[in-house]
């Protein structure tokens, strides 16, 4: 019955997205700006797919969140519910890293090329490093970016250890991280299948920012184990 029930929601969630990211083309395509397509990514796309998918996201610490500010958000990842949830719960649009092979997802792939997402190409060294300077200068410009330091999502639930990639793109930048710890996720969306999507709360805990000031000068080997375990404890 949960298969049955997950179909379903599977092909509502895709009807949904394809009718998304037709209405974010023509508004591209009207106003050449990729803010609009992240705005209606925002308020169009991911409220009805929550709802869609039986979640609701509860979001703590935007207290932490200063007005005007951008951020390199660092944030862990077990489902594919997290990117709809973490849209839902920061008040700025987001420009997500993404491994290379989404941009080979027909409509999809161009939709994220188009409003300015991120691919990182994790089988080629060299190109892999031209994206996290692609990301660096988007900070720069002063937009938010969210990278998930694990390299993919999760398959127990458990966060993995960091990779280095998320710091170098830090310290280009000299970002201001923002630490964020997303709960519940897995359990609307595994990452293991798609066809036991229960629903349930995603809970969304925004810690304090880290300005560049403060971790500039760290030994990586030391700070990304320590930044891991602070998103661990949240």
């Amino acid at each position: 019955m949960l298969a049955i029930f997950s179909t379903i929601k599977l092909i509502l969630l895709m009807i949904w997205s394809l009718i998304s990211i037709i209405t974010a083309t023509l508004a591209y395509f009207l106003t050449f700006q990729k803010r609009s397509m992240l705005f209606l990514a925002k308020h169009m796309w991911s409220r009805p797919l929550l709802i869609i998918l039986g979640s609701r996201v509860k979001v703590s610490g935007k207290e932490h969140l200063e007005k005007g500010q951008h951020y390199l958000i660092i944030a862990n990842h077990t489902s594919y519910s997290d990117i709809p949830a973490l849209f839902r719960a920061v008040p700025f649009n987001l420009h997500y890293v993404a491994k290379a092979e989404l941009k080979k997802v027909p409509f999809l792939g161009w939709y994220m090329k188009k409003s300015g997402m991120i691919f990182i190409d994790r089988q080629n060294k060299q190109r892999s490093k031209a994206s996290i300077d692609e990301a660096g200068d988007l900070v720069k410009q002063g937009k938010s970016v969210v990278i998930f330091p694990e390299g993919t999502t999760s398959d127990t639930g458990e966060i993995a250890p960091f990779k280095k990639g998320g710091m170098h793109l830090a310290m280009a930048s000299e970002s201001v991280i923002l630490p964020i710890r997303i709960k519940g996720s897995k359990k609307v969306w595994p990452s293991t299948s798609n066809f036991k999507l229960r629903g349930g709360k995603i809970e969304v805990i925004i810690d304090k920012p880290i300005p560049f000031e403060e971790y500039k000068d760290a030994d990586l080997d030391v700070f990304l184990p320590n930044l891991r375990q602070q998103i661990i404890d949240l």
